[in-house]
């Protein structure tokens, strides 16, 4: 059996094995590097090459726009998912917009810390309740009109809302009776209208915009 090999980055001994024994119970996972700071972390994530990082970047050993942008940078096809106390919109989203898919507050519990993981290592989406509140109530403050929903057909609409839900193109076919190449058309005009470029940026459209009440997470 291929085990995903996990790199734990958090500056607290404690948290670290915390996430160690969550990690170690499951057989398909395995712990292959602690790291308490990011110089630590950039030295393992080159000698190492771990599937996935679990990393809480809002401490002093981690944080910088500049030292984060470096480490996502480095760290290639890696997968990410940060489990941290930040609840600071504009950090979430810089790192959203760097790639990273995954994000859970330290007040989750250990079955949406495994989902989570397993969601991340396949490039899914997820997002636990608390980081949505967090983005939907402060996007609802500041909305902006660039980001306004009438540039889109009512179908365009239907298709953001559940590819920024998570599904897939074949799900998303399956629900509104297309094709998967006519999904796949409607997401390149769709990207091309709203001058974006990934599936996170569509996320935070639909935030924006209130399209998206709710994502649901995928397990």
């Amino acid at each position: 059996m291929n085990k995903t090999r996990i790199l734990l980055a958090d500056s607290q001994y404690l948290v670290r094995e915390g996430l160690k024994a969550i990690v170690s119970g499951n057989k398909d996972m395995e712990v292959v590097g602690e790291a308490g700071d990011a110089v630590t972390m950039g030295e393992m994530l080159l000698a190492l090459q771990p599937d996935l990082v679990i990393l809480d970047h809002d401490t002093a050993e981690f944080y910088g726009d500049a030292s984060m942008h470096e480490l996502l940078d480095m760290a290639g096809s890696v997968r990410f998912l940060i489990i941290s106390q930040d609840h600071h919109r504009g950090r979430i989203t810089s790192l959203l917009e760097r790639g990273v898919n995954a994000f859970l507050t330290k007040y989750c519990d250990e079955g949406e810390i495994v989902s989570a993981i397993r969601a991340a290592i396949k490039g899914e989406k997820y997002f636990c309740s608390k980081v949505l509140d967090i983005l939907i109530d402060s996007v609802r403050e500041d909305a902006r009109e660039t980001c306004a929903p009438s540039c889109l057909t009512l179908r365009e609409i239907e298709i953001v809302r559940l590819i920024a839900s998570g599904a897939k193109t074949r799900d998303v076919a399956g629900q509104l009776h297309l094709s998967p190449h006519t999904v796949n058309t409607h997401r390149k005009n769709i990207f091309k209208k709203l001058g974006i470029r990934s599936g996170n940026e569509l996320v935070l459209y639909a935030l924006n915009t209130g399209i998206l009440q709710q994502v649901e997470r995928t397990a």
